[in-house]
């Protein structure tokens, strides 16, 4: 049944698969006109609840995206792919994204009314670049079951899946980083981009979040290329109006999300493009409604929020020491750039025969900064930064004040904080001063609040858990977005027991989202941050699954990944200052 319903009723693949056999083909033809029949005769009935098959059922079904289910106040079936690495808190098979806390909730202020698709841009359409195939609308109008509903409703709850209302809940999406050119390799050789595809994906996003009723949406960094601001072939920078119109490009596309508060962190792209009074002060884009602004209200670029009672959030500023500091036609840091020289040799010589680097910026992507580094070391690049003191103690006051009013706390940096995220443990990625930051993270008076630290940067992803408890994730790029998939992107779900990922990874290659048999530690055994290689364009994994998913009019269901809470013990003592716990390493 499944071969026949991946074609076209009709169609010569149709027949084919249908007529094989006489018996197969006098049986697929009586299931798939049985089915069509009931399909006309059952009555719409809006109170009834979504059909989630049990997990033990079938192991295909047509999938229905909940953004085109909000109408009904249920969600479609979700595709059933066996596996043991999803959700339900056992080693039993479960089904892939038959999650009830995978869906918008079925509590009233997230009954929404079903949100039109939105319209890609003409300079995505115009480009040869991989756009995702669209996906076919699925009748509005197919009907649901009163009894099977709560058949499978009994189901979800026996596995452990129905939580009721969050806290809060939050939109994900890291390195859009688009930028309108080509699709090509990156510097180093190692990571194929597919640059107007993030565009697609960033509209997906939006769509996705739109079917949600969020909190809050958040943009891990780098939001356009280097190469908006650069021409690295003239070796000069580009007129600031071509930056500014390609951040109306993605701005356009996220000024259509329903809700307007977005946080947006500093990456070094962020960096390269605006001075930091630009991302202090906010940038609007042409055509766009929604500013680009990168400090709070106060004019901080590290400050907390408060989403709801027992939660706060801390928005880092991962480039407060960086050879970028000041941003773009500002002038490198040079207290920074002899930081940066001490510990990189490549860089030393690059700044030794190009003095004038401190006027043109000419750094990232122009020499081999990790030649002969070794392990840790390999952070010591020019795009990455660190946190300084003054930001590290407001840190460790912020834990201990969370600590004190027994809440938990989610913490957000576009760089990376734990070495076990990176890539074979490359630390390409990570902060300069991760150490100083850990001692504080981990810090045994306040370690048991921190739930997850959430990074971009690391195109790849990442995942992690401490031996706190703590998870460090790295969320993925749209740029390597994987053909006939939706995402990355991510709605997360803060519970008192859990945080629930529930969204989309990049494909087959997806550390958030998992595949079958995929590591779930870092970013994968036998891979590292260095990419997946420019020779892989092709369609690989669950990439050629979810294009022929496409093809044949399906909508892929959105995954869930939980990461469970620890339980918060009863008062602890916190009134001992940072300075008594945090030895530095690495002083910036």
């Amino acid at each position: 049944t499944r071969r026949v319903c991946s074609h076209r009723r009709g169609s010569p693949q149709y027949m084919n698969r249908a007529l094989t056999s006489s018996v197969c083909g006098g049986i697929i033809r009586h299931v798939v006109r049985r089915h069509a029949s009931r399909q006309q005769r059952r009555p719409h009935s809006a109170s009834a609840g979504p059909r989630v098959w049990a997990p033990s059922t079938y192991t295909s079904a047509v999938t229905q995206h909940p953004a085109r289910q909000q109408h009904r106040g249920g969600v479609g079936v979700a595709s059933l792919h066996h596996h043991p690495n999803r959700v339900g808190g056992s080693d039993a098979h479960v089904a892939v994204g038959v999650i009830a806390s995978a869906t918008p909730s079925s509590s009233p202020r997230s009954r929404l009314g079903r949100t039109p698709r939105l319209s890609t841009s003409a300079g995505v359409r115009r480009s040869g670049a991989f756009l995702s195939p669209p996906r076919r609308k699925m009748a509005s109008s197919s009907p649901v079951r009163a009894a099977g509903a709560a058949a499978d409703a009994a189901a979800a709850a026996a596995s452990g899946d129905e939580r009721g209302e969050p806290a809060f809940r939050f939109g994900l999406l890291a390195d859009i980083q688009y930028t309108d050119t080509e699709d090509r390799c990156n510097h180093t050789g190692t990571q194929w981009r597919r640059y107007r595809n993030s565009l697609l994906v960033a509209a997906n996003a939006v769509e996705y979040f739109n079917a949600h009723e969020l909190d809050f949406v958040i943009h891990n960094g780098d939001i356009i290329d280097h190469q908006c601001a650069f021409d690295f072939a003239a070796d000069a920078f580009r007129p600031k109006s071509e930056g500014l119109d390609q951040l109306g490009d993605v701005m356009r596309v996220l000024s259509d999300a329903r809700c307007k508060d977005w946080i947006f962190t500093v990456g070094n792209h962020e960096l390269y493009n605006f001075s930091r009074e630009d991302l202090r002060d906010g940038v609007l884009a042409p055509g766009a409604t929604l500013p680009f602004k990168c400090a709070n209200a106060a004019g901080d670029f590290h400050y907390a929020v408060h989403p709801a009672p027992g939660w706060r959030v801390l928005v880092l500023d991962a480039y407060d020491v960086s050879i970028y500091r000041r941003g773009r036609e500002q002038g490198l840091d040079v207290a920074a750039l002899e930081l940066l020289c001490a510990h990189n040799d490549n860089c030393a010589k690059w700044v030794a025969d190009n003095p004038q680097v401190v006027e043109t910026e000419r750094m990232s992507g122009t020499f081999p900064y990790f030649k002969d580094l070794e392990g840790l070391d390999n952070r010591w690049v020019p795009f990455n930064g660190g946190v300084g003191p003054a930001q590290l103690e407001w840190i460790a006051s912020q834990l201990a004040e969370a600590a004190a009013a027994g809440e938990r706390v989610m913490l957000f940096s576009h760089l990376l904080v734990h070495p076990a995220t990176t890539g074979g443990g490359s630390g390409r990625t990570l902060l300069w001063n991760y150490d100083e930051v850990l001692l504080v993270l981990e810090d045994p008076r306040w370690a048991h609040v921190v739930a997850a630290v959430v990074s971009g940067h690391q195109h790849e992803g990442g995942l992690h858990t401490s031996e706190t408890g703590a998870h460090y994730v790295v969320m993925e790029s749209p740029m390597l977005g994987e053909p006939g998939e939706p995402g990355p992107y991510a709605v997360v779900e803060a519970h008192g027991d859990v945080l629930s990922f529930m969204g989309y990874g990049r494909g087959a290659n997806s550390h958030i989202f998992l595949a079958p048999g995929a590591s779930d530690e870092g970013t994968g055994e036998g891979q590292d941050d260095r990419g997946d290689g420019c020779g892989q364009k092709s369609l690989n994994g669950s990439g050629a699954a979810a294009a022929a998913r496409v093809a044949a009019g399906m909508d892929a269901a959105p995954l869930v990944r939980p990461l469970p809470l620890r339980p918060l013990p009863a008062g602890q003592d916190t009134s001992a200052s940072v300075s008594e716990t945090s030895h530095a390493k690495v002083s910036l």
